[in-house]
């Protein structure tokens, strides 16, 4: 028995998704969580080392930028990611 390669399981994987909520293109949502979790990498970045240097203080800035990130990207992970899980 041959296993199958990377292309094959996406594929196969895809057509498991039930494609539900407001993002029904695997595509679009695979690209919305990508951007969505580089933010939150770039913004934690800014914030480590925001907290690491004592001559650069723009905690004023990042916390409510992280506190609407964290609200965004919950949102999106129960409203579209979460009903698109694959059925297996």
């Amino acid at each position: 028995m041959t296993q199958p390669n990377a292309a094959q399981t996406r594929a196969q994987l895809k057509t498991f998704t039930a494609n539900k909520g407001p993002v029904k293109d695997p595509n679009k949502r695979e690209v919305l969580n990508n951007i969505i979790a580089g933010v939150g990498l770039a913004l934690g970045t800014v914030m480590v080392v925001d907290i690491a240097s004592p001559a650069w203080d723009i905690s004023a800035w990042t916390e409510p930028i992280f506190i609407g990130y964290a609200y965004i990207a919950a949102g999106f992970g129960i409203i579209v990611t979460r009903p698109n899980y694959p059925k297996f």
